[in-house]
């Protein structure tokens, strides 16, 4: 869940790599695009990982790797 602390709408792009055991290792992608996230807003969000050669872990390593916030509007 993404939670915007700011005062303005931010859209928001996050990168989640998910490793484990097996060589499973994929990197799955976020972007709050279409309406932003408001101020003090929250965005859920469930993110599906897939390695098509590994199977899924039972126990992953789940890593944010990238967090990137844009403002909407230039004030």
């Amino acid at each position: 869940m993404i939670k915007n602390m700011t005062s303005q709408r931010v859209q928001y792009t996050v990168d989640i790599r998910v490793e484990g055991p097996g060589g499973f290792d994929t990197t799955v992608h976020l972007r709050t695009d279409v309406v932003g996230v408001y101020p003090g807003g929250t965005w859920p969000e469930e993110l599906t990982a897939v390695d098509h050669a590994k199977p899924v872990p039972q126990h992953p390593k789940v890593t944010i790797t990238r967090v990137e916030r844009r403002p909407m509007f230039k004030e």
